[in-house]
């Protein structure tokens, strides 16, 4: 398809495998990649470079994860040294949350890179959140467009939205997370309780999303599709390891992320969330207000998922 594009439009076709590269961990070789990549570029004036691939060091070929396509777009900004990533897509831009659950949500006008990338990890698909990555470390602005609608703004999105007052950007939710709640009496006395915790998930592949503790108990929330291949494996060596009082494993759990500059710090925003779920009738399992202030996590049955972003969203953002 790369090549049929760049004989219609009259560039010069460039293979990603020739100039984007992964390790033989399969991760990806940015120091190479640039290098590379810059200098191929200084031989074109213009040219098709096919997305989501490159070459490890034996030149198979590697695919980046779904939607890699932007991750490409992205290196080829940072290597051509762009003054503006533009990615073209199937929506009008970035959207206050997902329209198959919120009818006619609104598009995002400016969001800084840190919101997206608190979007994209709760759920938000528009722009993978990796692609975030090298244009963000160089400072150029990423501008999300429709290919259906070229003439419409999009979204903006940059280091800083130049804002300083609190300002909500949007709402996203995912199911598919597990609770590990561990009851122990006076649990912060016991030392490295939640360190030990911490070790025994990471042994097992199991990556935290939040960690939530309280005087007699620790949470931790993962993954359910990376605790179950060693569920039982998990749940015997917590119990020997650090013999808590109670131990219970919640499965269909969904967590849902509210973004927005500045709403970790408000109370108001908070406020309005638990009175959105209260009136909807939705309990919530778990909050985290995370280690930054532009976001706020709540947990709830994955059943009430789209039930509870629709509440939130009419409370914060209106009809």
């Amino acid at each position: 398809c790369g090549r049929l594009l760049a004989s219609l439009i009259g560039f010069d076709f460039i293979d990603a495998s020739d100039v984007i590269f992964f390790r033989e961990d399969g991760a990806f070789d940015g120091a190479k990649t640039y290098e590379s990549l810059r200098k191929a570029l200084e031989k074109h004036k213009r040219a098709v470079i096919p997305g989501f691939y490159g070459s490890l060091p034996d030149g198979r070929i590697k695919t980046f994860t779904r939607g890699g396509s932007d991750i490409t777009g992205a290196i080829v900004a940072r290597a051509s040294g762009s003054d503006i990533y533009e990615n073209f897509t199937d929506v009008r831009g970035l959207l206050a949350a997902d329209p198959e659950t919120v009818d006619s949500p609104r598009v995002i006008g400016r969001i800084s890179y840190r919101e997206l990338r608190e979007l994209s990890c709760a759920g938000a698909k528009v722009l993978h959140g990796e692609a975030i990555l090298p244009v963000s470390a160089v400072g150029i602005p990423v501008n999300i467009r429709s290919t259906y609608s070229p003439d419409d703004p999009g979204t903006m999105i940059v280091s800083d939205t130049g804002e300083e007052s609190e300002r909500l950007t949007g709402i996203a939710g995912e199911r598919g997370y597990t609770l590990i709640r561990l009851g122990a009496e006076d649990i912060q006395s016991r030392g490295g309780f939640g360190s030990r915790l911490f070790s025994i998930l990471e042994g097992y592949g199991v990556r935290i999303g939040h960690l939530p503790s309280g005087v007699d108990g620790i949470c931790a929330v993962v993954p359910t599709a990376s605790l179950d291949s060693n569920r039982e494996k998990v749940i015997e060596e917590i119990k020997e390891s650090l013999s808590p009082d109670s131990l219970e494993i919640r499965d269909g759990v969904a967590l849902i992320s509210v973004v927005g500059r500045g709403i970790g710090d408000s109370p108001k925003t908070g406020a309005e969330i638990f009175s959105a779920l209260s009136e909807a009738e939705i309990s919530v399992l778990l909050t985290d207000r995370g280690a930054n202030d532009i976001c706020i996590t709540v947990g709830v049955d994955a059943r009430d998922l789209q039930k509870a972003i629709r509440a939130i969203y009419r409370r914060l953002f209106g009809n």
